[in-house]
């Protein structure tokens, strides 16, 4: 039977001899429930932090012992990522193995890394890193320390409370007496249900999945209200509007902070102006295709043929830590998901959210394969990457795109009005189709001014 180092340290009993020495092998999980960020270390690895954009305002950080001729440690660890509402609890866990040669962590259940020990980082962990603050003893709990690499299943095992479990189904029953749109209406009725399913026992993920879903209940109620239209109705997505050139980022795992309800997309240009326009979907179930086509648009002016919309969507892939907002290349090892990409195939690049790791399809003669491009090679490590001279081919036009349930995912589209188009308004919609049979379609309202831009006087050189 597996020891058990430090178990349940409640009410901030802090427990000191729940430490760990030099180790190879260990596990350890707690609970933590902050009420405001305050920067610094706070167990095992975990430290918190200012938040940058829509990361968890944590960091996950070890260092292993020297090396036996001195050489120096090396630092393990990265960004988490994952909605992190303070004044809740949240589930934090780690493994380190030599014996596998793997460290995981995880944040509320869900894996941020599980990196690979290899070279100088297979050393064992130094005990100074995994030190328990203890001022923190008051938003620290449930902690349990073990002297082996315990598995994922058991280290994010979980039963909630009855009264957790009550109070959880209720709240989705509430917001599925209250949303107008049937499929948001069954949405959140399956996850009560789900939440009584848990009251026998689960994982973290599941729980704290359906915690966090909680938040935003009120919020995609009062985003549905004015899709009354049967062309929303039966969509297998929440939709909302947002600003294409908001400063933040919109990622998969978090609601947009810039959402806003909308009945249809409106885009305003003048003639011979490209101009873009955006939205994000929240899936309700996993494995559908869904497609995207606009049709043509039509005023009392003309009309502007369906071919001068184009629809997109935005890839999330792993970058720099730092590289959203300045230029600096540093970090490269704390990779944190970037919304960069515009494609019209979701496949053209595969994210590997467990190994922070992008893959790029290339189109040979002889077939397709994936390389990873996640980041550049060293010179001693072979022949760098060259994208100019690889095949790397986006589709032609959008084509389906294979959901997620609870991952969002951003729409971006573009409508490039003909020089020659007349002043007006002109209508058509974006049809939505789902495993090959329309579902709705997306109002899309042009409003196309009555004049050209002049040209752009500045000059570069």
């Amino acid at each position: 039977m597996r020891r058990i180092l430090g178990i349940a340290f409640l009410c901030g009993a802090l427990a000191a001899q729940a430490g760990l020495k030099d180790g190879d092998e260990f596990a350890v999980s707690f609970w933590f429930a902050p009420e405001e960020i305050r920067e610094g270390a706070v167990a095992y690895g975990f430290a918190m932090r200012k938040p940058s954009y829509t990361e968890a305002p944590m960091n996950f950080w070890l260092s292993t012992v020297r090396g036996p001729n001195g050489e120096d440690p090396v630092q393990l660890g990265g960004c988490m990522e994952g909605d992190f509402p303070l004044g809740e609890r949240h589930h934090l866990a780690m493994r380190h193995s030599l014996k596998e040669k793997v460290l995981e962590f995880w944040l509320d259940g869900r894996l941020q890394l599980r990196k690979r020990l290899e070279g100088a980082a297979a050393r064992r962990i130094d005990a100074a890193t995994l030190e328990l603050d203890e001022t923190r003893r008051e938003e620290v709990s449930d902690c349990r320390v073990y002297e082996t690499a315990v598995p994922a299943e058991r280290l994010l095992a979980f039963r909630p409370e009855a009264a957790d479990v009550t109070a959880t189904a209720e709240a989705f029953a509430a917001a599925a007496s209250r949303a107008k749109a049937p499929s948001l209406k069954r949405y959140f009725e399956a996850k009560a249900r789900k939440a009584r399913d848990l009251a026998g026992g689960g994982t973290v993920g599941a729980w704290m999945e359906l915690r966090n879903l909680t938040h935003l209940v009120d919020r995609l109620v009062e985003w549905s209200e004015p899709q009354t239209t049967d062309g929303f109705a039966q969509l297998p997505f929440a939709c909302v509007a947002i600003d294409p050139y908001f400063n933040g980022k919109h990622v998969t795992y978090r609601a947009p902070d810039d959402g806003a309800p909308f009945d249809e997309l409106q885009l305003t240009a003048a003639k011979g102006e490209v101009e873009a326009g955006s939205f994000m979907v929240l899936p309700f179930e996993s494995g559908r295709k869904v497609e995207i086509r606009p049709t043509e648009l039509r005023g009392a002016a003309g009309s502007i043929p369906a071919s001068a919309v184009d629809v997109r969507l935005v890839v999330c892939w792993y970058g720099v830590f730092w590289g959203w907002d300045n230029f600096y290349a540093s970090w490269r090892g704390w990779g944190a998901l970037q919304p960069e990409l515009l494609v019209h195939d979701d496949r053209l690049v595969v994210v590997d959210e467990e190994k922070r790791t992008n893959f790029l399809r290339l189109s040979y003669p002889d077939g397709e394969r994936y390389v990873d491009v996640s980041s550049e090679a060293k010179w001693d490590d072979g022949e760098r990457f060259n994208y100019n001279l690889e095949p790397v081919r986006d589709a032609e036009s959008f084509r389906p795109f294979e959901t997620v349930e609870g991952k969002w995912r951003q729409l971006w589209i573009t409508a490039k009005v003909p020089a020659d188009a007349k002043g007006g308004t002109y209508e058509g919609a974006l049809e939505v189709s789902v495993d090959g049979g329309r579902r709705g379609a997306i109002p899309l309202k042009l409003e196309v001014l009555p004049f050209r831009l002049p040209r752009a006087s500045t000059r570069y050189d």
